[in-house]
């Protein structure tokens, strides 16, 4: 048969429903003979992908790659099968679980959690380099891989990838202004990176630019992690008197449950308890109220008992 014609029966499997294998045995038969068929490896490694065998996909990725590093599309989609990797936990160097299903899979193609990062910001630059001006892109990828490496304790890539991100942030796809998460972020790589002083200087900035109130705990954490009580202190107490106004003038759980959380990270258990007070305003309650006083109260006893 010639290339058109084993690519036209591969393909005829690769649309038909629950006929993986067939697909994966023909493009692997297609591509025995011609090896160099771009299409067929970026079937395979879809198919491949789609019975789980990720350690088959991702050489099969690789290999498409390899006969066109140009074609933005395919790293574009080699890129998306690596993020959803990212949902497995890796337990030893080449063996991972996904959680959902509770099943081992052994991909030889990763040496553990820092080698899916490296592939994953290697090709998201790569498509960068391919498309400079889609600056619309460019900027998500910018920030979804800060994000990612802080996650993975990158600091440093990550706040470079920041500083990328907040140059395109004008680019930005919808109305909401990212420059509060944006500065917010980086205050979290700062803290990994052990400069508190950073970090308190963009936490301050994302507050500045619209960041949740709320994230004045985090702020108080940095205090504690810089080792300053006074200003731990304070700041959260700075927070209980920004929830208190918000309860006064519009009564919500959520405010009422961060002022106890507040309380409870000065360990003023009985400051805490009288809060609890604070959801009579929201009475008659209805049944998440009442739900959520229950875990409240349940929270302050094993703080109260640690």
């Amino acid at each position: 048969m010639t290339e058109k014609e084993l690519y036209k029966v591969a393909n005829e499997f690769y649309h038909k429903k629950g006929a993986e294998l067939d697909a994966i045995a023909s493009y692997k038969k297609l591509l025995d003979s011609y090896p160099n068929n771009l299409n067929g490896w970026a079937d395979l490694s879809t198919m491949q992908y789609s019975i789980c065998d990720y350690d088959a996909s991702i050489r099969s990725s690789l290999k498409m790659i390899e006969l066109d590093e140009t074609n933005s599309w395919n790293i574009k989609n080699f890129v998306t099968k690596l993020k959803l990797l990212q949902k497995l936990t890796f337990s030893e160097p080449d063996l991972y679980l996904d959680e959902l299903t509770k099943e081992a899979i052994k991909i030889t193609s990763l040496t553990g959690k820092s080698s899916l990062c490296d592939l994953i910001e290697k090709y998201t630059l790569k498509l960068i380099k391919l498309e400079p001006n889609n600056l619309k892109n460019n900027y998500k990828y910018y920030f979804s891989l800060a994000v990612m490496l802080v996650k993975n304790d990158r600091f440093n890539n990550a706040i470079n990838h920041l500083n990328k991100a907040f140059e395109l942030k004008e680019h930005k796809v919808g109305g909401i202004d990212d420059t509060a998460n944006l500065y917010n972020w980086k205050s979290t790589a700062y803290v990994g990176l052990g400069d508190f002083t950073k970090a308190i200087e963009y936490i301050d900035l994302a507050l500045e630019s619209g960041l949740d109130e709320f994230q004045m705990l985090k702020k108080a954490d940095i205090y504690l992690e810089k080792g300053d009580e006074v200003l731990f202190e304070r700041t959260i107490e700075d927070f209980i008197k920004v929830a208190e106004e918000k309860i006064s003038t519009k009564p919500e759980t959520a405010y009422i449950n961060q002022k106890i959380t507040a309380l409870l990270k000065l360990k003023q258990y009985s400051r805490a308890e009288n809060a609890l007070k604070d959801f009579e305003v929201l009475k008659p309650y209805n049944d998440y109220t009442k739900k959520n006083i229950q875990r409240v109260k349940k929270q302050i006893e094993e703080e109260k008992n640690r």
